[in-house]
């Protein structure tokens, strides 16, 4: 489906339309930037873990070491745990992943992990 609303209303419509076919979750920045949560796919997590390895070096480098555990993480690694898992992404107007986080179910509530 794809947005051709001008306005706020036409918007928050087109937003319940896509929310009802379980598309996505929209998202909205600050400055109207339309963005979506939805779930991952086993094709996503490559880009999931390179996304991963980018935005714990600065981590990294504040407890002076490299050895944490998000930075060892092998791709094996993620696909074993996205078989338990319930993996979302954020995903920007390009259908760039630019967020991701991991949910394992405890009864009915998530645990959130990263």
């Amino acid at each position: 489906m794809e947005d051709n609303t001008n306005s706020i209303g036409e918007r928050a419509e087109f937003d319940k339309k896509m929310v009802e076919k379980n598309e996505y979750m929209p998202v909205r920045s600050k400055r109207g930037v339309l963005m979506s949560i939805q779930k991952a796919e086993k094709k996503d997590l490559q880009e999931i873990l390179d996304l991963q390895y980018i935005a714990y070096q600065s981590e990294a480098k504040l407890l002076g070491n490299d050895d944490i555990p998000p930075l060892r993480q092998t791709i094996e690694e993620v696909k074993q745990e996205f078989e338990v898992s319930t993996f979302l992404k954020l995903i920007d107007e390009d259908n760039k992943i630019i967020g991701s986080v991991s949910l394992i179910s405890a009864t009915k509530h998530y645990l959130l992990e990263n």
